[in-house]
C-alpha cells in the first residue's frame, strides 16, 4: 500500500544516553537542521517503509563501517513529518554485507517541543540575573582558609590627649577652686576634664594641687584619643584645657572602599563569589573583639560604612557602628567597641600634700609650711629632744610648767611632719591592657578584607560555572538564558505534556537528577563563554 518513503540518517552526536547532556534547540527547524549536521550523507538511506521507534534496523556494509556512529534521524514519511531521534547503543555483524545497529529512542530529542514546563521545585540552576548580593544562598562549600587581601587601620585624631579628673582646679596665682562638675555628652560628673597637649603642662597641674594639698581631688588620670574628645578651651588662668561640655558628642563617618575586584588575584565568573562567605569585611579592635560584614549588605555594595562615635569620660569607649547595613540605618548590634581608655600612673606626694593643706607656727614667730624647709625638721627635733632631757635632769621646775610642755607638744607635731618628709613618693592610679595598644600603635580600629585564596577560589568557581547556584524555590526551571548551557536540578519534577508516559516519567527523572542543557554543538566543553544572554 506505501512506497519505501522512510528516511534514515546515520551519524555521530556529541551527546549520549545517560541525559547528563543534552542538545537544547530553539524550535523545529533549527532542531532537525542541528543534528543533520552531525549526519553522514553517505549513510541516508530511503529503502524502507517504516522504521520502529525502539528496535533495530538493518543497513548494508560491514561492522567497521559503523563503528564510530552512535546517533540516527528517521522519518516515516507515508505516517508524518515528524523527526524521529534515537541512539546507536550496539553494532552486530549480520552476515557479510548487512550490519544490525541497535537504536534506543532518544526521548529528549524527538519530543522536545511537546513537554509542558511547570513550577516545581528547583534546586539548582544557572540564575538568568546575576547582580552581586541578589544571590546569597548557602552553597555548602568549604571556602578553606581566607586570606587578608586588604588591611587598613583608622588613624585619622587617634593620637591620645592627656585628661585628668578633678574636683580642684589650681590656678597660677597660687590659688585653687573647688569644681562643680559638669555634663559631659549627656551625662552628669562630678568632677571636671582637664586635657594636656604636653606632659609638662600635667606636671605643673599635679604639682599646684599639691602645693594647696589638693591632689587626693584627682580621681582618674587617662589618655583619651582625640576623635572622641569635643572642643576644648584654654584656660585663662591654669594649666591645659577645659573639655567644651557644651560640644555634642564626637560623631564622624567612616567610608572603605573594598571594591569587587578580585579574590587573591583571581577574577570570578559568578558574582556569587564575591559574597560570604567567599568575600567578607572584618572590623577589629585588635584585642579579641570583632565583626564580620557582609560586603554585599551595605548600602553601597562593596563600601564599608562605619559611624565612628563615643565620649571622652573614663568610663566611654569608642565604638564603630556600621551604617546603611542590611537595611538598618545604624547596626548598633554588630558594632566594635575599642577596649577603655589606657588609665595612667600619677605621683602622690604625701608630704608635699600635707605642708600644702597645714600650717605649723611656732612660739617664736617661726612658719612651717614647705617643703624647702624639710632638711631643717629632724635638727630642730633632736634640739628640742636635748632641751627636755637637759630640763628633766636639772629638775628646773619652771622650764618643766611651760617650756618643756610647749617644746613637747612643738616636737610632736614636728615629729608627724618627720614622718611625712621620709615617707617616699607613692603611684597612683594604674594602667591596663590598652595602655600597651598605645605604644604599639594599634589603640585604634583595623579594617580587612578576607577572601578565598586564588586556588580555593578558582575550584568554586568552576563549580558554580558547570552547576549553577542554589535557588531551593518553586518555579519554572530555566532551561535557557545563557548563552552555552544551562544546568537544572529539581525535587520531584512534575511536567507534563503530549508525550507518552513512560517518555514523561523519564525527562521528569532525568531533571531529578540534573542535566546540562546545551545551546551549542560544542556539548561539554565549559571553557565556552557562558554569560547571561
Amino acid at each position: 500500500m506505501y512506497q519505501p518513503s522512510t528516511e534514515v540518517r546515520i551519524g555521530a552526536v556529541p551527546w549520549n544516553p545517560s541525559y547528563k547532556h543534552v542538545r537544547w534547540y530553539a524550535d523545529k527547524t533549527a532542531q532537525a537542521n542541528g543534528v543533520s549536521s552531525f549526519m553522514d550523507a553517505s549513510k541516508t538511506i530511503n529503502t524502507y517503509t517504516y522504521q520502529r521507534l525502539d528496535g533495530s534496523i538493518d543497513v548494508e556494509g560491514n561492522p567497521e563501517e559503523y563503528y564510530g556512529y552512535n546517533y540516527v534521524m528517521f522519518q516515516n514519511v507515508n505516517f508524518g513529518s515528524k523527526w524521529f531521534y534515537a541512539f546507536v547503543t550496539n553494532v552486530t555483524y549480520k552476515n557479510a554485507s548487512t550490519v544490525n545497529l541497535k537504536l534506543e529512542l532518544d526521548y529528549v530529542q524527538t519530543y522536545m517541543f511537546d513537554y509542558d514546563f511547570k513550577p516545581c521545585f528547583v534546586e539548582r540552576e544557572h540564575v538568568n540575573s546575576d547582580g552581586i548580593g541578589e544571590h546569597i544562598k548557602d552553597e555548602g562549600i568549604d571556602p578553606g582558609e581566607l586570606k587578608c587581601t586588604y588591611s587598613a587601620i583608622d588613624n585619622e585624631n587617634m593620637d591620645c590627649y592627656m585628661v585628668v579628673a578633678s574636683a580642684v582646679e589650681p590656678l597660677k596665682d597660687g590659688t585653687y577652686v573647688n569644681n562643680g562638675g559638669d555634663q559631659y555628652m549627656g551625662v552628669t560628673s562630678g568632677t571636671s576634664l582637664s586635657v594636656f597637649l604636653t606632659i609638662d603642662q600635667f606636671k605643673s597641674f599635679m604639682q599646684a594641687l599639691s602645693d594647696n594639698g589638693q591632689q587626693d581631688a584627682v580621681s582618674q588620670v587617662y589618655m583619651c584619643p582625640r576623635a572622641a574628645i569635643p572642643n576644648i578651651v584654654a584656660k585663662t588662668n591654669g594649666w591645659g584645657y577645659w573639655v567644651d561640655a557644651s560640644s555634642p558628642t564626637p560623631s564622624v563617618e567612616k567610608n572603605y572602599n573594598l571594591g569587587f575586584t578580585t579574590l587573591d588575584g583571581y577574577t570570578p565568573k559568578n558574582n556569587k563569589m564575591y559574597c560570604f562567605p567567599f568575600e567578607y569585611a572584618e572590623v577589629t579592635n585588635f584585642t579579641g573583639a570583632s565583626q564580620q560584614l557582609r560586603l554585599e549588605f551595605f548600602g553601597n555594595p562593596g563600601t564599608v560604612s562605619l559611624q565612628r562615635t563615643g565620649g571622652c569620660d573614663a568610663n566611654s569607649r569608642l565604638a564603630y557602628i556600621p551604617t546603611n547595613y542590611n537595611g538598618v540605618n545604624r547596626f548598633v548590634e554588630g558594632a566594635v567597641y575599642l577596649d577603655k581608655y589606657p588609665t595612667c600612673n600619677w605621683v602622690y606626694q604625701a608630704f608635699a600634700n600635707m605642708l600644702g593643706a597645714s600650717e605649723v607656727n611656732t612660739p617664736w614667730g617661726f612658719s612651717y609650711n614647705s617643703m624647702s624647709q624639710a632638711p631643717y625638721v629632724n635638727s630642730f627635733i633632736d634640739s628640742t629632744q636635748n632641751i627636755i632631757g637637759s630640763a628633766l635632769s636639772l629638775d628646773i621646775p619652771g622650764m618643766l610648767n611651760s617650756a618643756v610642755n610647749g617644746a613637747q607638744d612643738l616636737t610632736n607635731t614636728f615629729a608627724n611632719f618627720s614622718k611625712a618628709s621620709r615617707t617616699p613618693n607613692t603611684s597612683r592610679g594604674g594602667t591596663n591592657s590598652t595602655t600597651a595598644l598605645v605604644n604599639y600603635g594599634t589603640y585604634t580600629m583595623g579594617i580587612r578584607k578576607y577572601t578565598c585564596r586564588a586556588e580555593i577560589a578558582r575550584q568554586i568557581d568552576d563549580f558554580l560555572s558547570v552547576y549553577g547556584y542554589n535557588v531551593s524555590i518553586v518555579k519554572t526551571p530555566n532551561i535557557t538564558g545563557r548563552r552555552s548551557w544551562n544546568y537544572v536540578k529539581t525535587v520531584s519534577a512534575n511536567m507534563g505534556g503530549n508525550v507518552p508516559a513512560n517518555y514523561l516519567r523519564a525527562f521528569n527523572q532525568l531533571l531529578d537528577s540534573g542535566t546540562t542543557f546545551w545551546h551549542v554543538d560544542n556539548v561539554g566543553n565549559y571553557s565556552l563563554d557562558n554569560a547571561i544572554i
